[in-house]
């Protein structure tokens, strides 16, 4: 009887020791990376890009299939629209990111309306999220 009382006394101690070091652990936002949508003209989806407000969250989903290209990243909005794709030069590192199971998204940080041509009408930067202590 006395060792249950020790055993539960020691456990009920090493969780609030882990409490208390979960609550010094918390995540960040680190930037990885700013684009712009590519590919929207080819999407057909130019009036979703250009209904996209500044700050928007963006979800970032990985296309292993795609056919032109192995490290396509798909940029969609709220409702899973597909708006475009992450430009060629920066989809490497985030496909690898997603591939490893990262949090990772985007946010609308420029918008032109303005512009002739969708891909320099609006920019994100991507995100994902890191664990940190304090």
């Amino acid at each position: 009887m006395r060792n249950k009382a020790f055993i539960r006394g020691t456990s009920s101690s090493r969780k609030t020791a882990t409490q208390q070091r979960m609550q010094k652990i918390m995540t960040k936002k680190m930037q990885v990376t700013t684009c712009e949508i590519a590919g929207a003209q080819y999407a057909g989806s130019a009036k979703q890009v250009m209904a996209l407000e500044y700050a928007e969250t963006v979800n970032l989903v990985a296309e292993k299939d795609n056919r032109y290209d192995s490290n396509a990243v798909r940029i969609e909005n709220q409702a899973g629209e597909k708006l475009g794709y992450v430009p060629k030069g920066c989809n490497g590192t985030v496909s690898r990111m997603l591939a490893e199971g990262a949090k990772i998204w985007g946010e609308v940080i420029q918008k032109d309306k303005d512009a002739n041509h969708l891909r320099s009408v609006v920019q994100i930067a991507i995100y994902c999220e890191v664990v940190a202590d304090r």
